[in-house]
């Protein structure tokens, strides 16, 4: 750790390799695992990422958040099942969508928000260090907001109570 440490404050810091493995669950998944090293320094940016990212995302984004998860998801659902009997309940899982996020629009996301250079430099090196241009989820997640935002925006004259889109989903 205090290799790492020094690593980290001298911005000599490299992202190592990943291992690669298939799993069926209950889809085939392909999943890349950074080692432990490289994992600690996820974990610190994720910590740093989510008080700057999390109030912009949209309510109903249940994955990898403080607070919400598969049962709340669930939960959320069956109540909006019931208070909107003709409404349509949307579930989405972009396949691939790791493998697929364009890193020049990922920085660009990251620089509109993020003040610190040292974050931003280490940011950059974990985004670069994947070949099929994967990042921890909590990066990617601010992309998929973006586009939820987006989508929102496109439809702004749709009828909204509230500013999420799950309160008109059955």
């Amino acid at each position: 750790m205090s290799e790492l440490t020094q690593a980290l404050q001298t911005g000599s810091y490299r992202h190592g390799g990943y291992e690669t493995f298939v799993v069926h669950d209950p889809k085939r998944r392909e999943i890349a695992v950074a080692g432990v090293r490289d994992r600690v320094v996820h974990r610190l940016l994720y910590d740093y990422l989510v008080p700057i990212w999390d109030k912009s995302f949209c309510y109903d984004a249940w994955s990898c958040r403080k607070n919400k998860g598969l049962l709340g998801a669930i939960q959320r659902a069956h109540m909006n099942m019931s208070k909107y009997k003709d409404g349509w309940l949307w579930r989405s899982d972009v396949t691939k969508f790791f493998d697929n996020v364009d890193n020049d629009i990922l920085r660009h996301l990251l620089q509109t928000k993020l003040i610190g250079l040292n974050a931003l430099d280490l940011l950059h090196k974990v985004i670069a260090s994947y070949n099929c241009q994967s990042v921890s989820q909590s990066v990617s997640q601010s992309v998929s907001q973006s586009v939820s935002q987006s989508v929102r925006a496109r439809f702004a004259h749709w009828q909204f109570d509230q500013p999420d889109f799950g309160q008109h989903l059955p």
